[in-house]
Order: C-alpha cells, then sequence, then structure tokens
C-alpha cells in the first residue's frame, strides 16, 4: 500500500467495497474541501489515497459486476487525479455505494 501505508489490502478488503468507496468519497470529500481553502500538498494525498482505496474496490470479488465495471472505469481515468474535480469524484463514489 503506498498511500495507506499502515493498511494491507487484506485489511482493507475485510470492510466490504461499499465501506471501502465510501472511504474513498470521504478522502474526495476532504479534498474538496482543501480545494476551497488553499489546497496545498494535503490536497494531492487526499485524491491519491482515494484513487488508492478505489483500486482496492475494484479487486473485491463480492462486488456486483455491473458497478465493479463502473469502478473500473472510474479508477482508470484518474490516471491524473487532480483533473477532477474533487466534488464530482465524491459524487460518484457515494452513488455507486448506494
Amino acid at each position: 500500500m503506498k498511500y495507506h501505508k499502515n493498511l494491507t489490502r487484506k485489511d482493507l478488503l475485510k470492510y466490504g467495497w461499499k465501506k471501502l468507496l465510501m472511504m474513498a468519497a470521504s478522502e474526495f470529500s476532504r479534498a474538496e474541501s482543501l480545494a476551497n481553502n488553499g489546497g496545498g500538498k494535503e490536497l494531492k494525498s487526499c485524491l491519491l489515497r482515494g484513487k488508492e482505496l478505489l483500486g482496492i474496490t475494484e479487486t473485491d470479488p463480492s462486488i456486483p459486476s455491473s458497478k465493479g465495471v463502473r469502478i473500473f472505469n472510474l479508477t482508470r481515468s484518474l490516471v491524473s487525479p487532480v483533473a477532477v474535480a474533487p466534488k464530482t469524484l465524491y459524487r460518484i463514489a457515494m452513488r455507486l455505494a448506494a
């Protein structure tokens, strides 16, 4: 784990895919708040942590295939996570978790 140094992939998968999406949404929400208050180094870190969580979520075998494909496509579109508005990422992650 590059951005969640104290956790392993196995630890995170125990939460289930919906909880992981909520965790990713939380990171994107935090990034949005930071962006509105000047950003800084932590903004990029939040986006990268959110992207990492999405990447782990897509490997969960219990995720329904239709949502799995959408998460996969979202994760792949985040080659440069700073290019996408954090608020948009938050909304997408929350919608997928529903």
